[in-house]
């Protein structure tokens, strides 16, 4: 067993690094939601027809079901399970009291087998953690690369170009962006 003082710098570079990348990506999802409101009242005092399209319409967002059916059919890892039980046994509600979030956490984690977000939260219950399989290693660096690919695609979200705007003239310019998007539709 390696202690989480002891164990790779490889593994524990990766665990903050996905610790890193988790608290960029959530910090980008506030900031964009955070100006939606904003961004509405623009379109409908610039642009009041595209706006009435936009935001009268039914627009629900509907979730890929496959995506969390296709992570749930994947054989979870050994290290996977182990770290998970390594978890629980310290964290479990009945044992703990106060951890129901990291539990909840981790039980989310196991189920979409986020090995990133496990050997994270091992990392702050001190927990030991065995040396990991060139499959959990694969894994893990896959997690990273997710966490990645979201940030830049929120990155890639009029909302962040309304972000990055600094005028007003700017501001409107990203509104008749989305208009011309909405009309090519």
């Amino acid at each position: 067993f390696l202690s989480i003082y002891n164990m790779s710098k490889n593994i524990k570079k990766s665990i903050l690094q996905y610790s890193y990348l988790e608290i960029e990506k959530e910090e980008i999802e506030e900031k964009c939601a955070g100006v939606e409101e904003e961004m509405r009242k623009a379109m409908k005092k610039h642009h009041p027809d595209a706006f009435k399209e936009m935001y009268n319409k039914n627009n629900k967002k509907t979730e890929n079901p496959t995506t969390v059916e296709e992570s749930e059919k994947k054989q979870k890892t050994p290290d996977i399970k182990k770290i998970y039980r390594k978890i629980v046994s310290k964290i479990h509600p009945d044992k703990s009291i106060g951890n129901e979030k990291t539990f909840k956490e981790a039980a989310e984690a196991y189920k979409t087998n986020n090995i990133a977000k496990l050997l994270e939260i091992a990392y702050r219950c001190n927990l030991e953690i065995t040396s990991l399989s060139y499959e959990s290693l694969t894994l893990l660096a896959n997690n990273i690369i997710q966490v990645q690919k979201k940030i830049q695609s929120l990155k890639e979200t009029t909302a962040w170009a309304w972000i990055q705007t600094k005028t007003e003239e700017e501001k409107i310019a990203v509104l008749d962006n989305i208009v011309k998007y909405i009309k090519e539709k």
